[in-house]
């Protein structure tokens, strides 16, 4: 066993270890290992190679899914991009829009995340802001609501 902290440490050790001859049970995941951090190979093909093992009985545990096609330096580039840019904000008649989508219709909120892009939080927060609380829907002035009288979206 062998503990590393950095991953250019897992790549010098994993490479003196393929080098050193005595590596059998473990020579395919130390490739794997090298190949990735050299983005050689996605994380599909990676754990595609992983579940083969696994099949013929060569590893144990579980087969696993998982969509990353990506190679390690893709992965984390895309990853930055989506932490920084790809927030997605609805602009006032966007946010308008979607208060009434969800007060016209039976939407939930779920499906409004996927109609406008956003994720599940944005819409609760949004309709919370805006007076329209998620578990009840009584109708006002033609549209729905659960706040008295207070009409949405004028």
């Amino acid at each position: 066993m062998c503990e590393i902290k950095e991953i250019s440490s897992v790549r010098i050790i994993a490479t003196r270890m393929l080098q050193s001859g005595g590596i059998y049970k473990k020579k395919t995941e130390l490739r794997l290992v090298l190949d990735y951090y050299s983005d050689s190979i996605t994380a599909n093909e990676a754990l595609q190679v992983l579940n083969q093992e696994v099949r013929r009985g060569i590893r144990i545990g579980k087969i696993r899914d998982t969509d990353m096609p990506y190679t390690r330096s893709q992965g984390l580039a895309r990853a930055r991009y989506a932490s920084s840019f790809e927030q997605r904000k609805l602009d006032i008649l966007e946010t308008r829009k979607l208060v009434h989508d969800y007060l016209s219709t039976q939407l939930t909120s779920k499906s409004l995340a996927r109609k406008y892009d956003v994720s599940e939080a944005t819409v609760s927060r949004l309709l919370k802001r805006e007076g329209v609380y998620i578990r009840t829907r009584a109708k006002t002035s033609g549209l729905t609501s659960d706040v008295g009288n207070t009409k949405i979206g004028s």
